[in-house]
């Protein structure tokens, strides 16, 4: 994408730079008239010249004016990318960071049942061991060693 862009600036510039040398070409040519017309008067000569310039329309300025415009436009499309790319980073991040809070919540929620779990092991576990200790009371006081 950056190929064709810079392609058409470098063309607009061109255009501009031409455009530039045609004018001073056309520029000189009218000093030139100018000039003739001048030595023509001061010779005797009767030269016909006219008290309006020639209106000569500057077709380089819609040239100019598309450069400037596309300039503009690539500016502001690396600018909108450059934002683009941001908002899908920041994107990323937020969908990552709700997938870990999501996992989080399944942890707690786990390691609570897991807790859960423990607490009946270990009211189990005491159980056993105090009916363990009565069995033995039991056996020792039936067969004396």
């Amino acid at each position: 994408m950056r190929s064709p862009v810079a392609v058409l600036v470098l063309m607009c510039c061109a255009v501009v730079i031409s455009s530039n040398e045609v004018t001073d070409q056309l520029h000189y040519a009218d000093e030139e008239s100018i000039k003739n017309e001048i030595q023509a008067e001061d010779q005797g000569t009767e030269a016909t010249v006219s008290n309006q310039e020639p209106c000569q329309p500057d077709i380089h300025t819609v040239p100019r004016e598309l450069c400037t415009k596309l300039a503009e436009h690539s500016v502001e499309l690396k600018y909108t990318k450059n934002q683009l790319e941001e908002l899908k980073k920041q994107n990323e991040a937020d969908i990552r960071l709700k997938a870990s809070e999501k996992q989080v919540e399944e942890l707690k929620r786990e390691n609570e049942g897991q807790a859960q779990e423990l607490r009946s092991l270990q009211m189990s576990s005491s159980i056993t061991e105090s009916q363990v200790r009565k069995l033995r009371r039991v056996n020792e006081s039936h067969c004396p060693k």
